[in-house]
């Protein structure tokens, strides 16, 4: 795996930095894009390359890939990481927002890129999706909570699932997955993450190193015959 270079977008989250951290560890070739980088250690940035971007924005995804295309020889893979999770987008104008960073970019970076990911060997793309994006939400978990459960988060991860298939079935040389994990404990309101527990079988919410190891795996080709394959990740949440 050490030769392999990875793209990540979403670098600077909770996710985001823990896997670019982990994957520095196995000493992979990042690649990491994200509005801010405040998050990354500077151990990592050291070794990585970083470029801003708000995938938010056409056109700053567009000058990420091309300056991606001056920059890099080859890509191995990408990890569409970046999202709009939707906790506090309740309002009607974020559903543009919310598909720009969520659907739009992954495709546009995918077609900027695929001459880049065509000189890989095993070349791959892992989307992070959600298990909104294939289940209804249970409303009654929200209650009395303030978290709530947007329409526009869950329609775009539903999209990105069905995406993450066609472009699996039409671009056959590119091994392309996504996971859904289930919720992530980020210090919510006790009785949601009560609720929540409850419904999995090991009465905890996900966290950070479930989904990295399931990305490394994914990486790695140890997947190699895994494709066009929503790995649900949450624990018999959703059962």
């Amino acid at each position: 795996m050490k030769n392999k270079f990875i793209l990540i977008t979403g670098a600077n989250g909770f996710i985001g930095s823990m896997l670019a951290e982990e994957l520095s560890k196995l000493g992979l070739n990042l690649i990491l894009t994200d509005k801010d980088k405040s998050n990354i250690k500077k151990n990592i940035l050291k070794k990585s390359l970083f470029i801003k971007c708000d995938l938010s924005s056409k056109i700053q995804t567009r000058n990420l890939i091309q300056k991606l295309k001056k920059k890099i020889t080859k890509l191995d893979v990408i990890i569409n990481n970046a999202a709009a999770t939707g906790d506090v987008l309740k309002s009607e104008p974020q559903w543009e927002k919310v598909f720009r960073i969520n659907l739009f970019s992954v495709f546009e970076i995918f077609k900027g890129l695929e001459k880049k990911l065509l000189k890989s060997n095993r070349p791959s793309i892992i989307n992070i999706a959600s298990i909104y994006g294939s289940n209804l939400p249970n409303f009654d978990i929200y209650k009395n909570t303030k978290i709530f459960n947007p329409p526009e988060y869950s329609s775009s991860k539903a999209a990105l699932i069905y995406l993450t298939k066609w472009m699996a079935k039409k671009y056959k040389k590119i091994r392309i997955n996504s996971i859904s994990p289930g919720g992530v404990f980020r210090k919510q309101n006790k009785k949601f993450v009560n609720k929540y527990i409850k419904k999995t079988n090991l009465n905890r919410m996900a966290n950070e190193k479930d989904i990295i190891n399931l990305i490394i795996f994914l990486i790695s080709d140890d997947s190699i015959y895994i494709n066009g394959q929503n790995i649900v990740l949450d624990s018999g949440f959703t059962l």
